[in-house]
């Protein structure tokens, strides 16, 4: 079937926020089987947080260096992008500024650069 396309593209987004136990596995094995496709017109997109299992898999595979997109820019649009909604957003604008802050400072630590 890859054959009758002139590329295809697969994209696999948070694949961390899959579980561990059993769904992860499969996924990752689906993936290491696409690389022994003799298509070449498979083209492969996977987005993850630094997870051990996953690296371990998919590193042997990477034709290319994987790309960090974690990291003080990633933190810094997320920063802009909160306080941008705090300060426009209808409902937030009524907040108190201590209550803003607090919600900025949560949110950006919890994004864990993502």
């Amino acid at each position: 079937m890859t054959r009758e396309f002139e590329d295809i593209f697969i994209v696999i987004d948070a694949l961390d926020e899959c579980p561990k136990n059993g769904d992860r596995e499969d996924v990752l094995k689906m993936i290491s089987e696409f690389k022994l496709w003799p298509s070449s017109n498979l083209h492969l997109l996977v987005t993850s947080r630094h997870e051990l299992d996953i690296e371990r898999e998919l590193s042997p595979l990477l034709m290319h260096p994987a790309i960090p997109i974690q990291g003080s820019q990633v933190e810094s649009d997320i920063n802009l992008y909160i306080a941008h909604e705090l300060a426009t957003d209808s409902d937030l604008m009524k907040w108190p500024s201590d209550v803003k802050s607090e919600i900025e400072k949560a949110l950006t630590v919890r994004a864990n650069g993502m």
